[in-house]
């Protein structure tokens, strides 16, 4: 609950409403990622998969408009890294947030964005924007075909991407 005791116009309600509204809000949000029952423990009590959930409920309690993540789940095993990219989708879906996510991993991208933008090397600038339409309107491996024809790096890169449950995305 530390962004709703810093974060304006939260601040000024923290200690009328920590124990009820922000309380239910905090323990929702650590529900809704599968972090349920475990609001009162400390960091070094989590392995670093319910740390990286427990990161996104601080990032989001307090509702902001602009989430900006930059390799947020590099340090994950790739199981936890893929439920975790799952839960950010359902977070995204029910927040509606705008969400700038830096990553090297373009199947991270291609899940979780409907624009990618590569960046080349020195000087750092956009070498190839994709728009991934409705999740139905397109298979993922027709956008890492595009990216791998529009940019060199991405075309020595082996990709794929499985979807959820088969169907595409």
């Amino acid at each position: 609950m530390l962004p709703l005791k810093i974060v304006p116009p939260f601040r000024s309600e923290f200690r009328a409403k920590r124990k009820t509204e922000f309380r239910d809000r905090a323990e929702a949000l650590l529900a809704q990622v599968g972090l349920k029952g475990f609001g009162d423990k400390f960091p070094w009590q989590l392995s670093g998969g319910m740390m990286q959930r427990a990161s996104l409920c601080r990032a989001l309690v307090h509702d902001p408009q602009l989430l900006m993540l930059d390799e947020p789940f590099g340090a994950l095993d790739q199981f936890t890294r893929e439920e975790l990219w799952a839960i950010m989708q359902d977070l995204w879906q029910s927040r509606r947030p705008t969400v700038l996510l830096v990553t090297h991993d373009l199947k991270e991208a291609g899940y979780l964005a409907n624009r990618i933008c590569v960046m080349q090397a020195r000087p750092a600038a956009s070498s190839t924007t994709a728009w991934c339409r409705s999740r139905a309107a397109h298979r993922r491996d027709d956008l890492f075909g595009r990216l791998r024809r529009a940019h060199p790096a991405a075309a020595r890169a082996d990709l794929h991407c499985a979807c959820r449950s088969g169907a595409a995305a």
